[in-house]
């Protein structure tokens, strides 16, 4: 991975992190997503250190949260790529969770368990197919029976449209739209749709802020084929939206129905490509039929001698 990749990810994963630490964009994202009712005063933002198996290094678990009035957490990780140790992963983040409370709580004699409820927010390109829990196979030598890990849940962005993300309305879901973002109609697409609300609310100007001071880190797949002009004029964009000011017919609306319209234009040239193909395919066999030579064939047809030797067993 070259450094001006891993220096995007690191933007990418500290956007994501900044949104989900707001507690209502958290609300929201297990209302929406998972189906959670939980309230905003229900909940408290909460910092968990714990030490790497290799390095031991202290560090803190990414996005922890607590019920206030239970031992109970909802631990939240980001993956922009399909992760297959994630179980284990999260095993270990657990784990972490449990050692860390027993020492807070140690000289507190009735103290329980933490219930602990792990999530995976998947940005990755691709569904997310890794297993939720660490497999283990069943032992017939020994007859050892076979363990049961605990799962977690996934909330996967492929599941999901943009046009969906966008009419969610919040900003986590707003985030989640421009993780979407595969080229530049995507992100034209957004922008465009964008403007069209009558008023941007206060949880998309949040996530809003956020993504204009990180859009290299937002769009990765698409960051090498933005010019450093095309990007300040995105970030020029979205600020104008958050103002609600400025001519909203841009450069970005022009740009957004050029794309449309060369598409357009590709798709169209490919389909009379096709079709003057066919009808070139229709001349050679029925010259074959005639028993024209394939030297009379190849100059009336342009096609090549293999191309016209499929036809004549195709003719036969």
């Amino acid at each position: 991975m070259s450094r001006k990749i891993k220096k995007l990810s690191k933007v990418h994963d500290k956007v994501i992190k900044q949104i989900l630490e707001e507690k209502q964009e958290l609300i929201n994202l297990l209302r929406d997503f998972m189906g959670v009712k939980l309230k905003k005063k229900d909940i408290e933002n909460f910092n968990i250190e714990y030490k790497e198996k290799i390095t031991f290094k202290t560090k803190l678990l990414d996005v922890v949260y607590k019920i206030k009035t239970e031992e109970s957490f909802i631990v939240i990780e980001h993956q922009s790529t399909v992760d297959y140790k994630m179980g284990e992963r999260m095993t270990e983040n657990e784990t972490a969770l449990i050692g860390s409370r027993e020492q807070q709580m140690e000289n507190n004699k009735n103290r329980k368990a933490p219930v602990i409820y792990p999530i995976v927010l998947s940005t990755a390109k691709r569904i997310w197919d890794a297993p939720l829990t660490i497999i283990q196979e069943e032992n017939n030598k020994y007859r050892l029976p076979v363990l049961t890990y605990p799962k977690y849940n996934v909330i996967d962005i492929n599941k999901y449209t943009i046009d969906f993300l966008l009419e969610n309305r919040t900003g986590i879901a707003l985030e989640m739209a421009f993780e979407k973002i595969r080229n530049k109609r995507d992100l034209y697409y957004i922008i465009k749709k964008l403007k069209g609300f009558k008023k941007v609310n206060y949880w998309e100007r949040r996530a809003m802020g956020y993504i204009v001071r990180g859009i290299e880190g937002i769009l990765p797949f698409i960051a090498n084929k933005l010019t450093e002009e095309e990007i300040e004029e995105l970030k020029r964009e979205m600020i104008n939206i958050l103002r609600k000011e400025g001519d909203y017919m841009s450069n970005f609306e022009e740009a957004f129905k050029k794309i449309v319209d060369e598409e357009a234009k590709k798709r169209m040239k490919q389909g009379i490509e096709q079709g003057l193909k066919q009808g070139i395919v229709q001349v050679a066999k029925q010259m074959i039929k005639n028993n024209f030579t394939e030297e009379q064939i190849e100059l009336t047809t342009n096609l090549s001698k293999k191309e016209i030797e499929e036809l004549r067993l195709q003719v036969v």
